[in-house]
């Protein structure tokens, strides 16, 4: 759970390439901004809101958003999807596909995972700007408290991990 900055500052996002495979997945994501998580998994239109699990209560759908764009980037298999951020970082540690990697070497595409006072948030790196490491993901930004896709800025939270994919 975390608050939200839409930001007018712009952190490009990197295209795909040999050096940055985790890209693709972020061009996912940022295709949903503004998107509602509950709208999203309940219509089950796409290959994210089919990934995504319908019962996820709306304020807590960081993971399962993050999942769903892997499982359609075809970075993780449905069944390493999860709707728990630990579980979800505990599947992508488990996966040689994926690497852990220190906070200070973050890059776009990077999924990361951090402990929030109300517990714990995972979100995709964008990149950083003059406002600091940009990232997107599904966060309680609207007035029902419940979440929908935005653009978010780390805050120094303790960091869970920050996981790479590496295909």
């Amino acid at each position: 759970t975390t608050s939200s900055s839409s930001g007018t500052s712009s952190a490009k996002p990197a295209t795909p390439s040999s050096s940055n495979k985790g890209a693709q997945a972020l061009a996912i994501a940022q295709k949903y901004l503004g998107r509602h998580a509950n709208e999203l998994k309940k219509a089950n239109k796409d290959p994210v809101g089919k990934a995504m699990e319908d019962w996820v209560p709306g304020n807590v759908n960081c993971a399962n958003f993050i999942s769903g764009v892997l499982v359609a980037a075809g970075q993780i298999k449905q069944s390493q999807a999860n709707a728990g951020v630990y579980n979800l970082i505990n599947n992508l540690k488990k996966d040689p596909k994926w690497k852990s990697v220190p906070l200070s070497e973050a890059r776009p595409g990077d999924v990361i995972a951090f402990k929030t006072s109300g517990g714990q948030h995972v979100e995709m790196v964008v990149g950083r700007d003059a406002n600091g490491l940009k990232m997107i993901g599904s966060n309680n930004i609207l007035k029902d408290g419940t979440q929908a896709v935005s653009y978010n800025y780390y805050k120094g939270n303790t960091i869970i991990a920050v996981m790479r994919y590496v295909g």
